[in-house]
């Protein structure tokens, strides 16, 4: 599971590193300022602002008013500021992916349990343990069956009742509940629950 998510947190900022390319890209072949609209008359009037007011030894801002036969310019800006923007929020996402991916990178939680011998092994319990080995200790455990008779009528109906209850709550088979079954003269099949785990775990 984290290295799925390692997987696709890697995938979408390579994603993002696209993106923001392209939209740097585009910003730079923008032309300079930015747009103003006003309203007149319940019509809007265009302007191509250029000069920052926050920097005054950069001069007066230049304001030009855009006519219709230059309508484009005003697309141009009015995309330009929206590029700038969406990029300033890509950017963030980016660097939060990148510190994700970095602990990701840098720490493993299984490697520390991994590394101990095997007889510190057998005295420390650990919260986290690899697929592989979770499936190795799994299957080395012995089977113990059930206190009770699966055969019996009252299993059956606890079973569906239990299985209704849960449907009533949102949880449901195939989605986010995993069925296995067995019989008094059946037991659970390895076979069968290495499947289901490669499946819905994987």
């Amino acid at each position: 599971m984290e290295e799925k998510v390692y997987e696709e947190a890697l995938e979408e900022y390579n994603n993002l590193e696209h993106r923001t390319g392209i939209l740097r890209e585009n910003i730079a072949r923008c032309p300079p300022g930015y747009l103003k609209i006003n309203h007149k008359n319940g019509k809007e009037q265009y302007y191509h602002v250029q000069g920052d007011p926050s920097k005054p030894e950069a001069g007066k801002e230049i304001i030009k008013y855009i006519r219709k036969h230059d309508s484009q310019l005003a697309f141009l800006l009015a995309q330009k500021s929206h590029d700038i923007k969406l990029l300033k929020e890509l950017e963030k996402r980016k660097a939060a992916l990148a510190q994700l991916i970095e602990a990701y990178s840098e720490t493993d939680p299984y490697a520390i349990w991994e590394s101990y011998s095997d007889a510190r092994k057998k005295l420390v319990s650990t919260a986290y343990l690899s697929d592989e080995r979770y499936a190795k200790e799994w299957q080395a455990r012995q089977y113990q069956p059930k206190g009770f008779s699966t055969n019996a009528p009252e299993y059956y109906s606890n079973a569906v009742r239990r299985l209704e209850q849960m449907a009533e709550n949102g949880i449901l088979p195939g989605k986010n509940l995993i069925m296995t079954a067995e019989t008094g003269t059946r037991v659970l099949s390895v076979k069968v629950m290495n499947v289901i785990i490669r499946e819905y775990l994987s």
